[in-house]
């Protein structure tokens, strides 16, 4: 099997915490968390960066890992500090606390300059359409979210050729300002710390392990909570007077705020173009399969956000998003002017774009041959007709299905599953011997052939010839010929020893002459039990 990629997301888990409630396992769209011996387990391989499973987490056993403010600020490298904040921040704060007073707050923090996303939104119009015209394959996808990147990375590889080959409105707006400061300013690039302050985990995530890009555009990256309580402290303590004196700093209001999910399909679509913009994972999937099936071709650029109404709706926020995105809409707020020649001069030099390929994120590879790959389908199709089809996540995993899965790899057991599974079933007895881990020790015959129907447990040798007479197969760890006797008398197919037991080889030549199937499990009588009931047992 190849190594698959050493990734680290901002998305963790603490399993001290967890309950083992499985909530997030049922939320998360790309079924990248499990419950081992009742703890949560990411696997962060899949694990998109969404939050879904933060924001649903009654405990917080997974958090979102980002870095320390108060690091930050006393970072000796930068001799220039600059706050970047989210396109949603406006959102976050009550209406008693204007934007201004709110922006001053951060100086008094230690940064030395505060920016918003909302500078760069409203003149981002001719750089889509360049894009579009230049574009032969239809629609582009809009390469802001983070997350729905990395979605389609894991689980929509063909369309990565549709993401726009632009970076995320941050990374622009970074570059953007690292230039200004550096040729108006006269600062060292290296010498200019810009933090951006994140609505989002992906967001963070994008700043640890940038697609596309080398290196980040960013210096670090906050939690829009985080940042919103440390102004919050400020504000409120701060006197009504010396509020007043805060003043917007002039510039242009922009009706265009990409934190609302729309706002960048609606820039693109001034510009003539076809567009269509989604929130939420549900509508987000469905819109991906269908640009898969090339039913959507007729549009030109597709907004896809994976929170719902947009980034207002990320985990980290404080408000809720619906709130958010009417104070956003209600805002006259006049953000600083760019220096747009700049801006379009570093569009030319190809500073914004996605520098390398974006790649598909590796999968779990096996090395079986082609007759291996069709018996492990099989025996998936196998046991996904066995499970019950409830999706419950109470085996640890989000669907039968995976289950299915996870129980091939060799990942989960077949009893993780609570329920009993099907109403009266036969099963062959090479089945339920593969379920268990049997060793044949007899010889070799056609085991497809025997049906069972019936299994009995049991050590006592006069319970079992009074209680195991319809039984096809019988579980014990009596090991002497006594056993074959009984077994032969009561007409029972197979004889399985529980723990690894082993039988003389006087006892095996005694079964192989009555024709009876002998075989050693690993489980103990149990274990064995549980399994057999779940395939043949009735309810």
């Amino acid at each position: 099997m190849e190594n698959i990629v050493n990734f680290s997301g901002s998305v963790q888990e603490d399993k001290e915490k967890c309950i083992g409630c499985t909530r997030c396992i049922r939320v998360c769209p790309v079924s990248a968390i499990r419950l081992r011996d009742g703890k949560v387990e990411l696997y962060q391989h899949k694990c998109i960066s969404c939050g879904q499973c933060i924001k649903i987490c009654p405990v917080g056993a997974i958090k979102s890992v980002y870095d320390d403010f108060d690091e930050l600020l006393h970072d000796s490298r930068f001799k220039y500090r600059v706050a970047l904040l989210s396109n949603v921040f406006i959102g976050q704060l009550p209406p008693k606390i204007d934007y201004a007073v709110a922006t001053d707050a951060l100086l008094q923090l230690g940064f030395d300059k505060v920016i918003d996303e909302n500078m760069i939104t409203g003149v981002m119009a001719p750089i889509f359409a360049q894009k579009l015209n230049d574009a032969k394959i239809r629609p582009l996808i809009s390469s802001n979210c983070p997350a729905i990147v990395r979605l389609i990375r894991v689980k929509y590889p063909s369309l990565l050729e549709h993401i726009v080959p632009l970076e995320s409105s941050v990374a622009i707006l970074s570059a953007y300002y690292r230039h200004y400061l550096a040729e108006k300013k006269g600062f060292k690039p290296d010498e200019i710390g810009i933090f951006s302050v994140a609505p989002c985990s992906s967001q963070i995530t994008a700043f640890k392990n940038p697609v596309g890009q080398d290196k980040s555009f960013q210096d670090g990256a906050l939690a829009m909570r985080d940042v919103y309580n440390r102004i919050m402290n400020i504000c409120y303590n701060q006197k009504q007077d010396e509020k007043k004196d805060v003043q917007n700093s002039g510039g242009v209001i922009n009706h265009e705020n990409w934190g609302i999910y729309i706002s960048e399909g609606n820039q693109v679509k001034e510009s003539n173009f076809k567009t269509l913009a989604v929130s939420g994972f549900k509508g987000a999937k469905d819109i991906l399969s269908k640009i898969e099936g090339g039913q959507l071709d007729y549009y030109d650029y597709v907004v896809l956000r994976s929170c719902t109404n947009g980034c207002v709706g990320g985990d980290l926020n404080v408000e809720n998003p619906f709130i958010a995105a009417n104070r956003i809409a209600s805002s006259d707020v006049k953000f600083e002017k760019i220096d747009k020649e700049l801006f379009y001069k570093l569009f030319k030099n190809k500073e914004f774009e996605i520098k390398n390929e974006i790649t598909p994120v590796p999968r779990e590879v096996d090395n079986l041959s082609i007759k291996e790959k069709i018996a492990k389908m099989k025996k998936y199709e196998d046991i996904k007709k066995l499970l019950p089809g409830k999706n419950c996540g109470i085996c640890g995993c989000p669907t039968c299905e995976v289950l299915a899965k996870e129980i091939v790899s060799g990942k989960a057991k077949f009893s993780d599953c609570v329920f009993n599974l099907q109403e009266k079933k036969e099963m062959s007895l090479a089945k339920l011997i593969e379920y268990i881990g049997g060793k044949l020790l007899t010889k070799e015959k056609d085991l497809s052939s025997v049906r069972v129907s019936s299994v009995y447990a049991g050590d006592l040798l006069s319970d079992v010839m009074a209680s195991a007479g319809d039984s096809q197969v019988w579980v014990t760890i009596m090991q002497h010929q006594n056993s074959i006797a009984v077994a032969s008398l009561l007409e029972i197919d197979a004889i399985i020893f529980a723990k690894n037991k082993m039988p003389t080889p006087e006892v095996i030549e005694k079964a192989n002459e009555e024709g009876i199937v002998l075989v050693s499990s690993p489980y103990n009588s149990f274990q064995i039990s549980g399994i057999l009931y779940k395939l043949v047992a009735v309810q």
